[in-house]
């Protein structure tokens, strides 16, 4: 529509994983568990390499102007039950979609209302992991301190999740791994979106606008797109964590027997975790990554 050139960037192939994860967590300068930052470090690394100095880029768009499909499961079903109960039931529930229908019922301003959405470990799981640990316990207070100095006036679950993601998400997460890794490739990169001014419109009239989680909105201001080859959900950049562990199983286990050591511990079902790519249990790979990250960090910064 604009005559831009596009060019396509061909990926790196799944058995080259291990080496471009070393060079994603020479970048962060920490043990970032976020598989899409090593796509996005490759493709910087492609863009530095074709001689490009600047970049515009999307990020915020969905925490500014559209949302997640996710934000939908807040509101699923009607609020029914006290947030005393629903720990309590967390607490000794396994089945997925009991703790799903659970996060529905949490108070919008109750601490685990806007982490349960990106933390891949909840408190009862790192228990059993780590036997004992504090982490669960820092993420508490950490997240209790932003959310008490926010404005606590009533809005609509939708809105608050979409205000979490932009105050934590997108500043502490999203926007320090493409800092860290774009300055790392040579590249300044910019974003429109984020502008402050386009922002505060935006939370000012935010009752004036239909908030999409597909590309429903998309379709309606561009009818052109319907005769476009595109997905009709909306899809983030992701990487093949899937093909990533099944084709470097060696090198996986590797960094969970080094984390054991590095804390002389033993975790808990580790025999699960390792299965779970070739059972394709996606929250049990994502665990696993996550080890597998910190593992391989620690050994890193060892030699």
């Amino acid at each position: 529509k604009l005559g831009i050139n596009f060019e396509r960037i061909k990926m790196f192939d799944k058995e080259e994983m291990p080496e471009y994860l070393d060079e994603y967590l020479l970048a962060m300068e920490e043990p970032n568990a976020n598989p899409t930052g090593i796509t996005m470090n490759y493709l910087y690394k492609m863009i530095h390499q074709a001689g490009e100095k600047i970049v515009l880029t999307g990020d915020g768009g969905d925490e500014i102007f559209g949302g997640y499909p996710r934000y939908e499961k807040v509101h699923a079903f009607p609020k029914l039950i006290s947030n005393n109960l629903i720990e309590k039931i967390q607490n000794y529930s396994e089945n997925i979609k009991l703790k799903t229908f659970l996060m529905s019922q949490l108070s919008v301003f109750h601490l685990s209302f806007w982490s349960v959405w990106h933390e891949y470990f909840d408190k009862t799981e790192l228990e059993k992991l780590f036997k004992e640990s504090n982490f669960e316990n820092y993420l508490e207070s950490l997240f209790f301190e932003i959310v008490s100095n926010s404005n606590k006036e009533k809005k609509k679950r939708f809105l608050r999740l979409m205000e979490f993601d932009r105050k934590i998400w997108l500043v502490n997460e999203s926007n320090r791994r493409l800092d860290r890794v774009s300055m790392h490739n040579s590249i300044e990169a910019r974003s429109p979106f984020q502008d402050e001014n386009l922002i505060q419109i935006i939370i000012n009239h935010k009752n004036k606008f239909s908030f999409y989680k597909n590309k429903m909105g998309l379709r309606k201001l561009f009818p052109e797109l319907g005769s476009l080859p595109l997905v009709s959900n909306k899809m983030g950049f992701i990487s093949p964590l899937g093909e990533w562990l099944r084709a470097n199983q060696v090198f996986i286990e590797n960094n969970i027997n080094y984390l054991e050591d590095y804390y002389q511990i033993k975790l808990q079902n580790k025999g699960v975790l390792l299965e779970s790519p070739s059972r394709g249990e996606f929250r049990n790979m994502q665990k696993l990554w996550l080890l597998n990250v910190l593992g391989r960090w620690l050994d890193l910064n060892e030699r």
